[in-house]
C-alpha cells in the first residue's frame, strides 16, 4: 500500500492541475493542517511506520468520534436494530467525542498578494488558481455568499466564464467556489489558459473580481443565480450518498438539525442587499495566486507584484 501511495504522490508532478491545487492550499495555509496534502508526499510516506498507522487508527476510529448515516427505503426500527448488532462491539476510546470542530487551530492571517510560479517547462496550458480566505462552515451568510459566487464564477453563465471563455477565448472554462471549513476556508477561482495568455487572463479575472466586489450582481443576475443554485441543490439531494453526507456533516460539525432545508429556503429568501454585501466580502486585497507553467511567464506578470518561482523539486 505504501508503494502504491508513493507512486501516486510522485505522479502528481505529471499533473499540472494537481500541482496547482496542492501548491495553492499549501501557500494559502502555510504550516496549517489545511495546507497539507492529505495523500502525503513521497518523503512523508517513507517515514510512516506500521506503529504510526495502528496508533492513528486506535485514536480516531472510535464510536464516539464517528457518525453513521443511512439513506433509502427501509424500516427504521429494523435498521436501528441491525446497526446496533453490527457495531455492538465497537467501543469508545479516551479521545474527545465529536464534534471535533473546536480542535482545529485558527490559521495565521495572510496579507497582500502572494504570487507563486511553479516552473514546469513541458506544458502548453498553464494552470492558474486565485484565491483567499473564506468562511467557517457554520457561517450564517453562506447562502448569500453562494449566490454571490454563482454570479461571479460559480455557473456556466457567470461573469468570469462569459468574459474569459466566451468573449476572449482565453480558456475552456473558469470556475469559482466557496469552500467553507471549520476554522475558516477558502474562496477559489481556477482556470487553465495558453502559456502566452496567462497575464491577460489574470488581469481580466482580477478586474472582474474588483468590479464585482464594488457593484455586486444585477437583479437579473441574482434571479438567475437563485434558480441555478437551488436547482443544483435539488439535483444533489436526489443522490442518496449526497444526502447521507449532508446528514453526517450536520452531526459532525454540530450544525442545526434543519441546516440543509433552511439553507435551501434561504437561497430563495435572502435579500438582494445581503447578496451584494456578501460580494464585498470576497477576497481581493489578500490573495494567493498560484500558477503552474513555464518560468518565462514571470516577466509578463511582474506587474502584479513580487513572484516566487518554485521548481518541482522544491
Amino acid at each position: 500500500e505504501r508503494e502504491q501511495m508513493r507512486a501516486e504522490a510522485e505522479g502528481v508532478q505529471d499533473h499540472p492541475s494537481e500541482l496547482a491545487s496542492g501548491g495553492f492550499w499549501a501557500s494559502l495555509f502555510p504550516g496549517h493542517p489545511y495546507g497539507g496534502r492529505s495523500a502525503g508526499t513521497p518523503a512523508s510516506l517513507a517515514n510512516i511506520t506500521r506503529e504510526d498507522v495502528v496508533n492513528f487508527h486506535d485514536r480516531h476510529y472510535e464510536a464516539n468520534r464517528s457518525v453513521i448515516t443511512v439513506v433509502g427505503r427501509f424500516d427504521s426500527t429494523h435498521m436501528a436494530e441491525a446497526i446496533q448488532r453490527a457495531f455492538a462491539e465497537w467501543g469508545s476510546g479516551e479521545s474527545a467525542a465529536i464534534p471535533r470542530s473546536r480542535a482545529v487551530p485558527a490559521p495565521a492571517d495572510i496579507s497582500g498578494h502572494h504570487i507563486f510560479l511553479h516552473s514546469k517547462a513541458d506544458i502548453t496550458q498553464a494552470h492558474v488558481i486565485i484565491g483567499g480566505r473564506g468562511i467557517k462552515i457554520a457561517d450564517d451568510s453562506r447562502p448569500a455568499l453562494d449566490l454571490a459566487n454563482s454570479v461571479l464564477g460559480g455557473s456556466f453563465t457567470s461573469r468570469l466564464n462569459d468574459r474569459l471563455r466566451v468573449e476572449l477565448g482565453l480558456t475552456y472554462g473558469v470556475h469559482s467556489s466557496m469552500v467553507p471549513l471549520t476554522a475558516g476556508g477558502a474562496y477559489v477561482i481556477g482556470f487553465s489558459t495558453r502559456t502566452d495568455a496567462v497575464a491577460r487572463a489574470l488581469d481580466e479575472a482580477l478586474a472582474i473580481l474588483g468590479d464585482y466586489r464594488k457593484n455586486g450582481p444585477t437583479d437579473d443576475e441574482l434571479a438567475s443565480a437563485r434558480a441555478h443554485t437551488r436547482g443544483a441543490f435539488l439535483d444533489r439531494v436526489q443522490i442518496h450518498a449526497a444526502v447521507a453526507a449532508e446528514m453526517a456533516a450536520t452531526v459532525f460539525f454540530d450544525l442545526p438539525e434543519d441546516n440543509t432545508t433552511r439553507y435551501f429556503d434561504q437561497l430563495a429568501q435572502v435579500p438582494a442587499e445581503e447578496v451584494r454585501a456578501a460580494a464585498q466580502r470576497l477576497p481581493e486585497d489578500d490573495l494567493v495566486i498560484y500558477i503552474v507553467g513555464p518560468a518565462d511567464i514571470a516577466e509578463s506578470i511582474s506587474h502584479l507584484g513580487q513572484i516566487e518561482v518554485l521548481s518541482s523539486e522544491k
